[in-house]
């Protein structure tokens, strides 16, 4: 084999190495099965005319306790079942850095509970498992 093509070959394998494992990650990441709404203001104006409390979770790709809830809390069907009486929403921190200001996040994740006229309720900051969340809801 001729020396000069090498490097090619070298860049060749790490690229396929890259895209084989972006591959696999997405097949072996959970489907997302909350219906997170896409803004506050969405989750606001919704649970304003059902009267349910917003549960506002802010999160981040970039943080691991987040990733670990996305994989072990969120998918469990008792945290589903007990989310049906909240208005969920999800909030990236860093798309939207004024919604983590206003209510003072600095730590994540976050789950803060909004009253439906929305009055803050409740906060809770860190990994929380399907049990611990399912009993923080009851309790707030």
């Amino acid at each position: 084999m001729n020396s000069a093509y090498r490097p090619l070959i070298v860049v060749g394998v790490i690229v396929a190495g890259m895209v084989g494992f972006a591959t696999w990650r997405k097949a072996t990441e959970p489907k997302e099965t909350i219906p997170w709404r896409k803004t506050l203001v969405e989750a606001k104006r919704e649970a304003a005319a059902s009267q349910k409390p917003v549960l506002a979770y802010f999160t981040a790709s970039w943080c691991p306790p987040c990733q670990q809830m996305k994989h072990d809390t969120w998918p469990d069907p008792k945290v589903q079942a007990a989310l049906a009486q909240f208005v969920p929403v999800k909030i990236d921190v860093d798309e939207f850095p004024a919604e983590a200001q206003e209510f003072g996040v600095t730590s994540i994740p976050r789950l803060q509970l909004l009253q439906p006229d929305g009055t803050p309720g409740a906060s809770r900051v860190g990994f929380i498992s399907p049990d611990e969340l399912i009993r923080w809801l009851q309790g707030a």
